[in-house]
């Protein structure tokens, strides 16, 4: 799909292994709490939602939402863009942010989201660290 996406050789062997680092499942990471009750972690993924942007508002949010995430030191993000069930003309804004993710320096890989996270409506995003 995206230039930068990897074929299931180069992903660490197993692409659901990378899923799975990407996505870890929802509360199943606990760790014990004072007084020996159990907490529940969950990781909040930061995220920009596109519905009903032009494509000259997408492509300024979705550069400054990936630098600023980057500048915080956050690798992993959630771009929501819709399938373009409600458009009266066919969907435009995931083939325009695949372009985007494809020729940004910061992009290390993008993929489809995960069904609970938007499916085909929303695209991953694993930024570059920051050198030193």
């Amino acid at each position: 799909m995206g230039g930068k996406e990897k074929s299931s050789k180069d992903i660490n062997g197993n692409p659901m292994e990378r899923y799975l680092e990407l996505f870890p499942p929802l509360g199943h990471k606990e760790e014990i709490g004072t007084g020996g009750i159990e907490k529940k972690r969950t990781q909040s993924i930061p995220t920009i939602d596109l519905h009903g942007m032009t494509r000259a508002e997408t492509q300024k949010a979705v550069i400054d939402f990936l630098r600023n995430c980057r500048r915080r030191g956050i690798r992993r993000a959630l771009i929501v863009h819709g399938k373009g069930h409600h458009s009266t003309t066919p969907a435009v804004l995931g083939n325009l942010v695949k372009e985007l993710l494809k020729n940004l320096k910061e992009v290390e890989d993008f993929g489809p989201a995960p069904p609970q996270k938007g499916g085909s409506g929303a695209t991953w995003v694993l930024l570059r660290q920051r050198s030193r």
